[in-house]
C-alpha cells in the first residue's frame, strides 16, 4: 500500500481577537490576568505533547521557573521535532489563527488553536517582556509592542544556534510570583501516563536547550513514564463518525479553500478509509476531482461525509484511551486508600469514558485534577452543571463533593475523554452536556464518595473525642521532637521495609516516622530537619540500615560502554567495580556537562568514569568514591564552578562531615578557579549574598573580593552583597573539553601515572587465551558452515518434529498459577523445553539419519 499523508494541515482562520490587552486575552483564554502564568504553562505543554506524539516520540517535558522580584520567567522544553522557522513566522501574523487543531475532531488533547499568539501577547498585556523560541537550529526573540492603531508591530530577532532536538519556549513577563507550576506538572503527568515530566525552580535560568540533564534545583520533582498505556495520537487519522455534518462541512471548506487536496486524498485521510479500494468507492459517486471543486456545495459535502462513514466504523470506547486506576495511582504519592469508578456512554451520539478517583493521601492534600482528553483543564469542567445523587447534590464536581472531601486528606482526579465535545468557554474548561449524561457522571462520583460519606458521619464525634484526649495526653507528657523520633525510628524502619523484606527510601520512612511520632508530640515533623539532621545523627549512633536508601542524585557513566549507575545509596551499595575497566573518576557538579566530555571521548582516552552530579556530592557519591580510593586506589578528579560553593564542593568531597564522619580521601581539584576563568576571558555573572563569606573558606584576596562583592543594602540590621561568580556553563564545549583534557593530563604527568590501564601479565595471558580460543571456534564454525548446507538440514530437522500446540493454553494457565511472578511467554518457553526433552530421542534419530545421508 502506498504511503498516505495523514499529517494535519496548519490552517489559517480569520480572527479579530485582541492579543495585547488583558481584556482581550481574558476573553481568549477564559482566565483572569493573575492566571496568565498557568495559561502559558498549560498551552505550551499541550503543544509540546502534541508535537512529540505526532512525531511518534515518547514525550519528555521539562518545566523551569524563576522570579527576580519583578519579572517571572517560565521555560518549557520538549524532545519533539521542533517548530519550523516558517511556522513561527506564520504565528507572528496576528490577522490569522495558525493551528493544526482548528477543525479536526478527535479525542486527542484539545487546545485553544491560537496558543502561541496568546503567549506572545501576554507579556505585552502585562506591561513588558518578551518570548524566546529555540528550535531546529534557530533562536527567535520576539517582543510584541501594541500601538494605538493595534497593528501589533513586533521586535523580532533570529539567529543560528547549534541544532538540538526539541523546542524550548521561554516567556519573560511582569508578573507576581507563581506557585502553580508544580500543579501543572503533576496534572499533565496524571492524565498522560506515557510522558516523563520534570519541574524545578532555578535562581538563574540561563538555559538554552533545557533538557533532563540541565542543571535544575535539587528540589526538582520527577514523574517517570508508566508503561502499557495507549491513547489516540494527534498523528492518527480522525474518524469521520466523530464529526457532525456541520463539523465535516467546516473541515471540507477550510481544506478546499487553503489546500490543493484531491477528494480521493481527502477520503483516504480518515480512519478506516485509507485503502485504495474504499477511497475509490467513496469518490466514484462524487462529482469533481479536488476538494476545492465541492466545498461550497453543502449537499455534495454531506453526501461525501455519509459515504466515508458507510465505509468505516465508529470509534469504540476501548480506543479512547482509558487511563485506568493503576496508572492514576502511580502518579499520586503515599496513597493510603482509594475509590475508583469508570463509566461509559454517548454524549450527543459520540462515545465517552469518564473516570473518577478519590484517594486518601499525605501528599497533594485538597487537590482536584480535572482533565479532558488527556489535558488538564483550568477548572472544574462541570462547573455550573447541576449534579444530583440520592445523598448529595451541588453544581459541578467540587460542589457535589464539598461536604465530603477533606482538604487535609483527599485528592480527587476526574477525567473525561470524548472525540467531540461542546465547550461553553474559549479556554475549553467548561462543558455543555445533556442531563442524562450529567446523571451518569454524578452517579459515578457518588459511588467513589460513598464510603467516605458514611465514615464521615459515623466517625466525626469519635474523632473529636480522640483528638481532645490526645491533646490532653500530649500536654501532660511533653517530649522533644528528637526524643520522639529516636524512640519510634526502629519501629518505623521495620514498618517501612516490611520487616526488612523490601527497601524503602528516606521519604517513605519519614511518613512512617511522622505517623508514629504523633503518639508522643503534637508538633509537626519537618522533612528537611528529619532527613538532614535527625536521621544522620541516628545513623551515626546506630549504623546505617542498608534497606533505607537515599534517592539518586546524579549518574555514573562507564567508559567504553553505555552502562549508567544512578547515584542513590541503594544502587551504590550493590555496585561492584569492574576489573580493569577504569581506574579514574571525574566528578562534575553539573551532570549536563557530561555530554560534551563524553562526545570528545575523554573517558575512553583516560580509562575514566564520569559522575554527573547536582551541586554538592550526595551521600551515595561520597560512599562510592570512598570505596573507589580506599579499596581500589582509584584517582579521583573534581570539576566545579568558580564560586564559593564550587570551592566547597572540592573540599567536602575529601573531608569528613556530619553525614560521613570518617570520610577522608584524596581528590585532585581541576577547578574552575577564578584565575583560570579570567585567563579564558569567561563572562562572570552577578550573585547576591545575604551573608559574608565565611573566614574559614580558603580563598585568595582576589577571590574573596570577587565572590563577596560590594555591600549594597543595610536596613534593620540586614545586609546584602552583590558579588560575581563564573560558572562552568560560561565555557564553550571546545573550551570545556580542552580545559578538562589539559587538567587531567597535567595531573597524571605530575603523579607519573599512565593514561591507560594495562592489567598484570597473568591477566593478559588468561584473557589472550580466551580471546584466541573464541576466535578459533568462530573460524572453525564458519569453515564448517561453508562446506555443509546447514540451513537445509536445520529446516528438515525442524519439520520432522511434531508438536501438540492445542494443549498450550491449559499448560500456560497452570504454569502461571504455580509461578505468579513470571509471564505467559516464560511459561511457553518452559513448556516447549519439556516437550523437546520428551522428544529428544526422536530428535537424535532424525539428526543421525540426516548426517548419514551427507
Amino acid at each position: 500500500m502506498a504511503n498516505i499523508d495523514t499529517q494535519r494541515t496548519h490552517f489559517s482562520v480569520s480572527t479579530s481577537t485582541d492579543f495585547t490587552t488583558v481584556k482581550g486575552l481574558t476573553s481568549s483564554t477564559g482566565q483572569s490576568s493573575y492566571r496568565f502564568g498557568s495559561v502559558i504553562v498549560k498551552e505550551l505543554i499541550d503543544n509540546a505533547l502534541d508535537a512529540c506524539e505526532t512525531a511518534g516520540i515518547a514525550p519528555q517535558i521539562t518545566i523551569g521557573y524563576e522570579h527576580d522580584g519583578t519579572f517571572a520567567t517560565w521555560c518549557i522544553a520538549d524532545n519533539g521535532n521542533g517548530l519550523s522557522k516558517d511556522t513561527i513566522e506564520k504565528i507572528l501574523d496576528f490577522t490569522t489563527r495558525t493551528s493544526d487543531k482548528a477543525t479536526y475532531k478527535s479525542p486527542s488533547r484539545g487546545a485553544q488553536g491560537n496558543a502561541f499568539k496568546t503567549i506572545l501577547g501576554i507579556p505585552c498585556a502585562l506591561g513588558d517582556g518578551y518570548v524566546i523560541i529555540e528550535s531546529q537550529g534557530f533562536h527567535h526573540r520576539i517582543k510584541i509592542n501594541a500601538t494605538e492603531s493595534m497593528l501589533l508591530p513586533t521586535d523580532y530577532e533570529v539567529f543560528d544556534i547549534p541544532l538540538v532536538q526539541g523546542t524550548v519556549v521561554k516567556v519573560i513577563m511582569k508578573m507576581a510570583r507563581s506557585t502553580e507550576g508544580l500543579y501543572w506538572a503533576q496534572a499533565f503527568a496524571v492524565f498522560n501516563p506515557h510522558i516523563r515530566v520534570k519541574i524545578g525552580y532555578v535562581e538563574n535560568l540561563k538555559m538554552t536547550m533545557l533538557t533532563f540533564d540541565s542543571e535544575i534545583s535539587e528540589t526538582a520533582i520527577f514523574y517517570p513514564i508508566q508503561p502499557d498505556f495507549k491513547k489516540i495520537s494527534p498523528a492518527d487519522p480522525t474518524n469521520a463518525h466523530s464529526y457532525t455534518d456541520a463539523d465535516f462541512n467546516a473541515l471540507t471548506c477550510i481544506t478546499g479553500s487553503q489546500t490543493k487536496k484531491t477528494i480521493y486524498e481527502f477520503a483516504r485521510s480518515f480512519k478506516g478509509t485509507s485503502a485504495k479500494v474504499k477511497a475509490q468507492k467513496i469518490t466514484s459517486t462524487i462529482a469533481g476531482k479536488f476538494v476545492a471543486d465541492i466545498y461550497t456545495n453543502r449537499e455534495i459535502v454531506t453526501a461525501l461525509h455519509t459515504a466515508i462513514k458507510l465505509e468505516s466504523n465508529p470509534t469504540q470506547h476501548k480506543e479512547l484511551g482509558l487511563i485506568g486506576k493503576d496508572n492514576l495511582l502511580a502518579r499520586l504519592q503515599n496513597v493510603r486508600r482509594f475509590w475508583y469508578e469508570k463509566e461509559s456512554g454517548y454524549i450527543y451520539g459520540f462515545p465517552f469514558i469518564f473516570e473518577v478517583l478519590i484517594a486518601e493521601s499525605y501528599d497533594n492534600q485538597g487537590t482536584y485534577f480535572f482533565g479532558i482528553n488527556h489535558s488538564p483543564t483550568y477548572s472544574d469542567f462541570l462547573s455550573g452543571v447541576p449534579l444530583v445523587t440520592d445523598k448529595m447534590n451541588g453544581h459541578g464536581i467540587e460542589g457535589l463533593l464539598h461536604e465530603v472531601i477533606d482538604p487535609k486528606n483527599h485528592v480527587v482526579v476526574c477525567h473525561l475523554v470524548c472525540p467531540n465535545l461542546n465547550f461553553k468557554d474559549k479556554g475549553k474548561s467548561s462543558l455543555e452536556i445533556p442531563n442524562a449524561v450529567a446523571k451518569i457522571l454524578a452517579a459515578a462520583i457518588g459511588k467513589t464518595a460513598k464510603i467516605i460519606q458514611r465514615e464521615l458521619k459515623n466517625n466525626l464525634n469519635a474523632y473529636d473525642k480522640e483528638q481532645r484526649e490526645m491533646k490532653r495526653r500530649q500536654q501532660s507528657e511533653k517530649v522533644t521532637m528528637k526524643d520522639a523520633v529516636f524512640s519510634v525510628l526502629a519501629d518505623a524502619i521495620s514498618k517501612a521495609t516490611s520487616d526488612g523484606k523490601y527497601p524503602a527510601n528516606v521519604r517513605a520512612l519519614y511518613y512512617k516516622v511522622r505517623e508514629f511520632v504523633q503518639q508522643h508530640t503534637p508538633e509537626e515533623l519537618n522533612y528537611t530537619y528529619f532527613s538532614q539532621n535527625l536521621l544522620i545523627e541516628y545513623w551515626r549512633n546506630n549504623g546505617r540500615n542498608p534497606n533505607i536508601y537515599n534517592d539518586p542524585r546524579g549518574v555514573l557513566h562507564h567508559p567504553h560502554d553505555l552502562f549508567q549507575l544512578p547515584m542513590g545509596t541503594f544502587e551504590v551499595d550493590r555496585y561492584k567495580f569492574p576489573e580493569y575497566r577504569y581506574n579514574k573518576i571525574l566528578y562534575i557538579e553539573k551532570k549536563g556537562l557530561c555530554n560534551p566530555i563524553q562526545a570528545a571521548q575523554l573517558p575512553e582516552k583516560y580509562d575514566m568514569a564520569l559522575i554527573g552530579g547536582e551541586g554538592y556530592a550526595c551521600e551515595a557519591v561520597r560512599i562510592l568514591l570512598d570505596r573507589a580510593q580506599t579499596g581500589e586506589n582509584y584517582i579521583i578528579f573534581v570539576l566545579h564552578d568558580a564560586d564559593p560553593d564550587g570551592y566547597n564542593i572540592a573540599r567536602t568531597l575529601q573531608e569528613e562531615t556530619a553525614r560521613m564522619p570518617n570520610h577522608n580521601i584524596t581528590v585532585i581539584d581541576l577547578g574552575l578557579t577564578l584565575q583560570s576563568g579570567l585567563d579564558m576571558k569567561l563572562e562572570g555573572e552577578n550573585k547576591k549574598r545575604k551573608k559574608e563569606l565565611p573566614s574559614t573558606l580558603e580563598l585568595t584576596d582576589d577571590e574573596r573580593e570577587f565572590f563577596q562583592g560590594d555591600l549594597i543594602k543595610r536596613s534593620d540590621n540586614k545586609k546584602e552583597w552583590l558579588g560575581k561568580i563564573i560558572e562552568l556553563n560560561a565555557m564553550s564545549s571546545d573550551q570545556l573539553i580542552q580545559y578538562v583534557d589539559t587538567g587531567i593530563s597535567s595531573a597524571l604527568e605530575g603523579l607519573n601515572q599512565p593514561y591507560k590501564i594495562v592489567p598484570p601479565e597473568e591477566i593478559l595471558e588468561a584473557e589472550a587465551f580466551d580471546i584466541r580460543t573464541e576466535k578459533l571456534k568462530e573460524l572453525a564454525k564458519d569453515r564448517i558452515l561453508e562446506e555443509l548446507d546447514i540451513e537445509d538440514m536445520v529446516e528438515q530437522l525442524v519439520d520432522s518434529i511434531e508438536f501438540d500446540y492445542q494443549i498450550f493454553t491449559n499448560e500456560v494457565n497452570q504454569y502461571l498459577l504455580e509461578h505468579e511472578f513470571q509471564t505467559w511467554h516464560k511459561g511457553l518457553d518452559v513448556i516447549t523445553d519439556n516437550q523437546l526433552s520428551a522428544n529428544e530421542s526422536v530428535f537424535d534419530e532424525k539428526l543421525s539419519q540426516l548426517i548419514a545421508n551427507l
